[in-house]
């Protein structure tokens, strides 16, 4: 689906167009910069994703993009780098998941970002919230 050119270009026009991003997409993001050794942009790309989420919807996204940073991180060496990310990525590991509560509210209070084409249906209901319910519902 491309490489680093390709996500920096759409996430720019995401940006522009003020298309609200989910955590799956700052995920996806955080971890091409990672394996393009942006490491200070992924590092920052994190911070956002705090401002944009509440906490207990970002878990388990955090702890994928910790570890992708803590990957970059020895692959240069830095292995200092490497476990201060590592250890952030165990910090949200095994943090309660969010619940399908969680979710509905933060997604209400995302409606107020204009929604356009994805897979938000025309009554309003996302595909993907149900989806993520009923994959997390069969792991338990």
């Amino acid at each position: 689906i491309g490489g680093i050119m390709t996500a920096s270009r759409a996430w720019e026009m995401a940006a522009k167009r003020k298309i609200a991003l989910d955590t799956s997409s700052y995920e996806y993001y955080v971890t091409i910069l990672a394996q393009s050794l942006r490491i200070e942009t992924a590092e920052r790309m994190i911070g956002q994703m705090k401002i944009e989420f509440e906490p207990n919807v970002l878990s388990e996204s955090l702890t994928v993009c910790w570890v992708a940073i803590a990957r970059a991180h020895l692959f240069l060496g830095r292995v200092g780098d490497a476990a201060r990310c590592a250890q952030n990525a165990q910090m949200y590991f095994g943090r309660e998941l969010p619940t399908e509560e969680s979710t509905r509210k933060h997604e209400e209070g995302r409606k107020k970002h204009a929604t356009t084409g994805g897979k938000q249906s025309k009554n309003g209901t996302s595909r993907r919230e149900h989806s993520n319910h009923l994959f997390r519902s069969h792991r338990q």
